[in-house]
């Protein structure tokens, strides 16, 4: 999961992007949400997302991760 502000300097929104797309062409299904015209307080944004929490909550190691 990642959560990114398009206007953050520390981390290009770009190169957020282009991890994204290489995970979904490795066949990841990564949840991606993009917050525009928010900096720094792109947590306060996403913590008032209501699938945020059920959805971390449903999150589990594979077989192959949990072995390695």
């Amino acid at each position: 999961m990642d959560i990114q502000s398009e206007m953050d300097m520390t981390v290009p929104v770009d190169l957020v992007r282009q991890m994204v797309k290489q995970i979904k062409k490795a066949g990841g299904a990564p949840r991606y949400t993009e917050y525009h015209k928010t900096k720094n307080e792109v947590w306060d944004e996403a913590f008032g997302e209501p699938q945020l929490v059920p959805w971390l909550a449903s999150q589990k190691r594979s077989a192959s991760v949990a072995s390695a």
